[in-house]
């Protein structure tokens, strides 16, 4: 800050001499002109309310200003001549639209003359447009004998009428009542890039002259800092915001002075940030990888770069030194970001996130297999779930290790498939892998399968009767050694050739079965082979007898057969084959 400034004279205080608030009258003000529009009390128009209790002068109270018309608002007397440095400031809101214009204006010996405000009127014409919010001008009346010489003046033309002027606050002060004004000329924005020093500059006026200008700042509503501004030999003083933890709030403002009066900007908001990653790349097409390779472009930064973090989803997944780094993914189509770590006076900080890079992921998963065990001996049926399999038929097939032998292997859909498969008896028992091969890409799922004892596979007990003979129709009752892993639904029935299976009834563990004995069976003794919907089950054998010689009934074990003609028996199973429950079983016999 130049020394010639701290040595300037600072002028006296300023004495207030006459406040007007206009609570309880009009100040002895005076409407006239041609119109006499200016009117005191409570603004319903315009600003609304006024600035300092709730009366106020106004050109109109409750609407927009009358057109065509000069009109004038005079203040009271009070003899000026004592005074050193009489000095007029007031608070005012004004909406004009163009061609329409305000001022203050003074008397001599010419008549009346505008009179510039401390700082200028905001436009050649004077206070026109809008003054977006109060605001607060003063008037230096050295030279003026008498505030009845003094004046404020709305001039309307014939076109558009707005809400007018307002006037509040009127003050008269003899001395140094104005403080400096100050324009900001450059300076951080909502968000800037974290620098040593953060530079401003800022155009500060005075009456008389600038003693000082500061720059103010909380981080996080801490306590205020300050640092001073330098002046530049003019009216720009220049200086800058040092360094604040990254990613912090802060608030920051200026501050004027010109040895008697303060002020103070706004408060502005800034967040400092470290800079990004920018184009960040990966894979551009479809990725059916545990890990794809990502690059990006550091950012340059006024502080020394250590490293950078690959996020994915969220969570670090990667550290790299250079611009690159294989990654990680897993899940359905992640998301990437890259985040550079920087050396800086708060310790090693991250900066901001680059640009979200979505990666097109699709690696195949298999969920599981169900049932998820088997018994040794087991012929069993296997369905199996997964996630972005893309199965096709014919291009894929499965592997549960030794002694497992798939047999068939069918699509159901792109996530399902059903195996076939068949157990050998000597499979060694414990926990398999199941590895799926689809479009040359091998897919594991550890632990998917067991292999247990066969000593505790299921099997059918017992069939009552045993023995049937042919051309007749029985009911049989099979029991089982555990309840089947299917529904009554998925039942099926194989008791070989001749024999028609014209229903079936389940029962915990037991099932309840109608057949029809061709006349033509094969007669003997044949396994039965009951399809639960996951494995077959055997262990019972039904055999089959000639009819005896004697006419009449064929005996049987309750409920006793019946004898059933060849002809009906061929129409039964015409029948039959129309019954889903009269099919065979879906997986053959080994």
């Amino acid at each position: 800050m130049s020394a010639l400034v701290f040595l300037l004279v600072v002028p006296a205080a300023a004495a207030p001499l006459v406040e007007w608030d206009f609570e309880v009258d009009d100040g002895g003000f005076v409407s006239g002109g041609e119109t006499g529009q200016w009117a005191w009390g409570e603004p319903t128009a315009g600003p609304g309310v006024a600035v300092e209790g709730t009366r106020a002068w106004s050109t109109v109270l409750d609407g927009p200003h009358l057109n065509d018309t000069t009109d004038t608002l005079t203040l009271p007397p009070r003899n000026l001549s004592d005074t050193v440095r009489p000095v007029l400031g007031f608070s005012h809101w004004f909406e004009l639209a163009a061609g329409d214009s305000a001022w203050l204006e003074v008397r001599d010996d010419a008549g009346w003359t505008r009179l510039e405000p401390v700082y200028g009127y905001p436009q050649a014409a004077g206070f026109t447009g809008q003054s977006s919010g109060w605001q607060r001008a003063w008037f230096d009346l050295s030279g003026v004998g008498d505030l009845r010489d003094v004046r404020l003046v709305l001039s309307a033309d014939r076109t558009v009428a707005l809400a007018g002027w307002t006037v509040d606050a009127v003050q008269l002060d003899d001395g140094d009542a104005v403080p400096p004004s100050i324009r900001f000329v450059s300076g951080p924005g909502e968000e800037a890039e974290l620098l040593a020093l953060t530079p401003l500059a800022a155009e500060v006026r005075d009456d008389i002259a600038v003693a000082g200008v500061d720059v103010a700042w909380t981080v996080d509503g801490g306590s205020p800092e300050r640092a001073p501004l330098d002046a530049d030999g003019g009216d720009i003083w220049t200086g800058g915001i040092p360094a604040v933890p990254p990613d912090s709030r802060v608030e920051w403002w200026l501050e004027a002075t010109d040895g008697t009066n303060i002020a103070r900007t706004e408060p502005r908001e800034t967040r400092f940030f470290l800079p990004a990653p920018t184009a960040l790349t990966g894979p551009s097409e479809r990725v059916v990888a545990r890990s794809v390779r990502v690059g990006w472009t550091p950012a340059p930064a006024a502080w020394p770069q250590v490293d950078h973090i690959v996020y994915v989803d969220g969570v670090a997944a990667a550290t790299s030194v250079g611009p690159s780094a294989t990654v990680p993914v897993a899940g359905r189509d992640p998301d990437i970001v890259v985040r550079t770590r920087f050396e800086t006076p708060f310790g090693v900080v991250a900066g901001d996130p680059s640009a979200t890079l979505s990666v097109d992921l699709a690696y195949p998963m298999v969920a599981g297999i169900s049932p998820a065990e088997g018994y040794q001996g087991d012929q069993i049926r296997l369905d199996l779930q997964g996630v972005d399999l893309f199965l096709v038929a014919g291009s894929a097939a499965a592997s549960l290790g030794e002694g497992v032998a798939v047999r068939s292997f069918e699509v159901i859909d792109v996530n399902t498939a059903r195996l076939d498969a068949d157990i050998a008896e000597d499979a060694a028992p414990g926990v398999r892998d199941l590895v799926l091969l689809t479009d040359d890409v091998v897919v594991p799922l550890q632990a998917a399968f067991s292999v247990l004892s066969g000593t505790q596979r299921p099997a059918l007990e017992s069939v009552e009767p045993d023995a049937v003979s042919q051309g007749t129709r029985h009911t049989l009752q099979i029991q089982l050694t555990a309840p089947p892993a299917g529904t009554a639904a998925d039942l099926r029935l194989d008791a070989g050739p001749g024999v028609i299976v014209e229903s079936l009834h389940l029962e915990a563990s037991s099932v309840t079965a109608g057949i029809a004995v061709t006349a033509d069976a094969p007669v003997g003794t044949r396994a039965l082979l009951l399809d639960d919907g996951v494995r077959l089950l055997e262990g019972a054998s039904l055999r089959i007898r000639k009819p005896p010689q004697s006419a009449g009934r064929v005996c049987g074990v309750a409920p006793p057969a019946t004898t059933v003609p060849a002809v009906s028996l061929l129409l039964l199973a015409i029948m039959a084959r129309r019954r889903p429950w009269a099919s065979g079983v879906t997986l053959p016999r080994s």
